[in-house]
């Protein structure tokens, strides 16, 4: 089981090391089973003799569940409901060769993974791996999502406020809905697929976040002339002084349009956030509360939820057991005293019994003493 460990921890660290730029593709016997069904896994039973079936469970099955969460990627040959076991030996058989590959890339010729039971190399007795076959893009890229004609879930929310509100936009809008049916009517046509036809017509575009009021942007001629200026200083080819003059010339206007588009950026994000604030402003005024928080979430988005790595002393990324180690014993340092207390030594008075009777005889009875201690004249009368 140290070795399995050790191997996932080799593999978590190496794909840390890969850029997410380029098209990654992770193929093998990973003696391993997938138990559960995530975005990476379509279906964690395979199908034999008409049954499904789930193969053999592995401790170490959660490794494998973070390793394709983690970063991203997706067993190709999880997504076929009709798939046999990728391995099988007499009366055992299980899944545990994937090819894996980014789930941005696992587009649908790729999770549409062949099993070659036909293969000339695979052997006819005996334990044996049925080779796997897909097809991936060379070149990816994206597909492009269809436009959504129905509402959005904004719009949906702007339209309730107005409902609620009975102001002049819901009477607009309820007036047209109801000019509609009328004319529905008046044709005859009373099916319900005409109705929702018709009604479909309508979009939520009235009904959309307010984006007349927008950022101003940079001036694009202070950004211009700070381009003409650094293309004329590359120009400058001669080391006499007219070339020297010229180049002070360009620097200087480089310099000033700089400034004065810093300036204009400044300007345009405190407009941008005047903006906000009155949006806001007026939103909690009317106890808009969507409206209130769509301002809030302007300046401060949403953002996603991202795994804290962890890195070793030697600047390498940690698995999450190694990461659990590595905590363990920061808070084990943290909270435990490392300070070595000395041992304690048996104690001896400096003085015996006689030296302190005779030091209490001793007192001058005409001094004065703490207040809180009796007189010496008392000791002398005791003694």
């Amino acid at each position: 089981m140290e070795s399995r460990e050790r191997l996932w921890h080799q593999l978590f660290t190496l794909l840390t090391t890969l850029s997410k730029k380029n098209v990654l593709l992770m193929a093998g016997d990973f003696n391993c089973s997938a138990d559960q069904r995530t975005n990476a896994v379509g279906y964690p039973t395979f199908a034999r003799d008409g049954e499904r079936c789930h193969g053999p469970r592995h401790p170490d099955a959660d490794h494998w569940k973070q390793l394709l969460l983690q970063f991203d990627l997706m067993a190709l040959n999880t997504w076929n409901a009709g798939d046999g076991p990728a391995y099988e030996f007499c009366n055992q058989s299980s899944r545990i060769d994937y090819i894996c590959i980014r789930r941005a890339h696992a587009d649908q010729p790729a999770r549409d993974v062949k099993l070659l039971r036909d293969f000339a190399l695979v052997p006819i007795t005996g334990a044996f791996h049925v080779p796997l076959m897909t097809t991936i893009r060379r070149e990816w890229f994206p597909e492009h999502k269809k436009h959504n004609s129905g509402w959005t879930r904004q719009q949906r929310l702007q339209l309730h406020q107005h409902c609620t509100k009975q102001d002049s936009v819901f009477d607009m809008f309820h007036a047209q809905v109801n000019a509609a049916v009328r004319r529905l009517e008046e044709s005859n046509a009373s099916d319900l697929s005409q109705l929702h036809e018709t009604l479909n017509q309508f979009s939520g575009k009235p009904f959309q976040h307010d984006q007349s009021h927008k950022l101003d942007r940079l001036d694009a001629g202070l950004f211009r002339r700070f381009q003409e200026h650094t293309i004329k200083l590359r120009r400058v080819r001669t080391r006499d002084l007219a070339g020297l003059f010229s180049a002070w010339f360009h620097v200087s206007c480089r310099c000033k349009a700089r400034h004065l588009m810093a300036q204009s950026s400044k300007a345009a994000r405190k407009h941008r956030l005047d903006q906000v604030y009155d949006a806001a402003d007026r939103a909690e005024r009317a106890q808009d509360h969507f409206t209130l928080f769509q301002a809030i979430r302007s300046i401060a988005p949403k953002q996603p939820q991202k795994r804290i790595m962890l890195r070793s002393l030697q600047g390498e990324l940690l698995g999450p057991e190694a990461a659990a180690d590595w905590l363990q014993q920061w808070f084990h340092d943290l909270y435990s005293d490392g300070v070595s207390y000395f041992p304690v030594e048996p104690f001896e008075w400096p003085f015996t019994v006689a030296d302190f009777t005779h030091g209490l005889q001793t007192l001058p009875t005409h001094k004065a003493l703490s207040p809180p201690v009796f007189s010496s004249a008392l000791l002398e009368v005791w003694s």
